[in-house]
């Protein structure tokens, strides 16, 4: 299959950022697909709790009492979705979301909608929680020279420069960056009430406080907590 690939990239003389974007397109496809036939199976088993608690992006990692939401396949990953599109609940029924180096995964304008729907299905005073890399942090780092920082922070990549560019871009998964004041006008566009900068898990609903808290994690991000 691989060598299949390498010729097919190889005649065609379209970039493998093509095929990235059509391969993973695809798979996006086939999960729509799978969920027209079993998302309300699905959904009706999230509603029989009487907490929800939705885990956007989980990847690997699983929360007690946290419903884990990603785009593949996995033992920790309760529900199967493309979180570009319209959420599958309904408005005002989910209690609070989370989510850690999710959200620099979609453009700004998926980003937008994305929080408007959060802020749609979220219940009256409900919390969403947003950890995202802090590239405008890494930036300023770079400026100052700071390698003490990167050495920590960024510690597989061997020079400053390559750090930045790799927090920035992530082999070009990464869509946007950001720090608080861009978080914030994006909550104010999407109607919640309240965004606060906050620290690793210092969220007054213990609920939320399920950030990862090795030190690496600590620096290279931001956290911050938008309430409907």
């Amino acid at each position: 299959m691989r060598e299949f690939l390498k010729k097919l990239i190889y005649y065609t003389g379209f970039p493998i950022s093509f095929y990235k974007v059509l391969f993973w397109e695809l798979k996006m496809f086939s999960i729509r697909i799978y969920n027209l036939v079993f998302q309300q199976f699905f959904i009706r088993k999230i509603y029989k709790k009487e907490t929800v608690l939705l885990n956007f992006g989980c990847g690997l990692t699983h929360y007690e009492n946290w419903i884990g939401i990603d785009s593949f396949f996995n033992k920790n990953v309760d529900f199967v979705l493309d979180l570009r599109r319209k959420l599958p609940f309904k408005d005002n029924s989910i209690d609070h979301c989370h989510s850690e180096h999710f959200f620099e995964h979609l453009n700004p304008t998926e980003g937008i909608f994305h929080l408007k729907e959060v802020n749609r299905i979220l219940k009256k005073e409900g919390r969403y929680r947003i950890v995202v890399p802090h590239g405008v942090r890494f930036m300023e780092k770079y400026i100052n020279d700071d390698t003490n920082f990167f050495l920590k922070a960024h510690p597989w990549v061997n020079n400053n420069i390559d750090a930045l560019y790799s927090i920035l871009n992530w082999d070009g998964s990464h869509k946007n960056f950001f720090d608080f004041k861009r978080l914030k006008l994006y909550g104010e566009k999407t109607g919640f009430s309240k965004i606060n900068e906050c620290n690793v898990n210092d969220s007054d609903i213990s609920l939320l406080n399920i950030d990862i808290d090795k030190e690496q994690r600590i620096l290279e991000s931001l956290y911050v907590e938008f309430t409907k």
